[in-house]
């Protein structure tokens, strides 16, 4: 543990203990960033962080150009895909968008937004708790 000193004001010393934060590693956040454009291929694990309905999540993040469109698209043949979208990083994101099974014959994921902020999280997720698998995940711009 770490001895922090928070205030010294008058005689009165104020102090806490905390504990180092763990390092990033494969039981966080992936926290890449998307190009436009590229496919990537990732893998949703039991080390990714646990969402509160008992499923995992990895994060991706997303620069944008706010004014612009864009579609990000979430497949996997392994598990029935669930994706978010929200502003900020990963860790501290606020969440505004998500999608389960875009077309009726599929269960793959699409979020199609038109960006107001410069950096997005996208959050790949299954439906169901339990589920972990191979994925792809592809962000595109679209025209106005």
């Amino acid at each position: 543990m770490n001895l922090r000193i928070l205030a010294l004001t008058g005689s009165l010393l104020v102090m806490t203990f905390a504990s180092a934060q763990p390092p990033l590693d494969n039981t966080m956040y992936t926290g890449a960033h998307l190009k436009i454009g590229e496919i990537v291929s990732g893998e949703l694990l039991t080390t990714h962080p646990q969402m509160s309905d008992g499923s995992h999540a990895d994060c991706f993040h997303l620069d944008t150009e706010p004014g612009k469109k864009y579609s990000v698209t979430l497949r996997s043949s392994v598990f029935d895909s669930y994706l978010m979208l929200g502003t900020g990083a990963c860790s501290d994101v606020m969440l505004s968008l998500e999608n389960d099974d875009f077309e009726e014959t599929s269960l793959d994921s699409r979020i199609i937004f038109t960006a107001e902020h410069a950096l997005y999280s996208i959050f790949v997720n299954s439906y169901d708790a339990g589920f972990t698998g191979e994925f792809s995940l592809q962000a595109e711009e679209l025209p106005l």
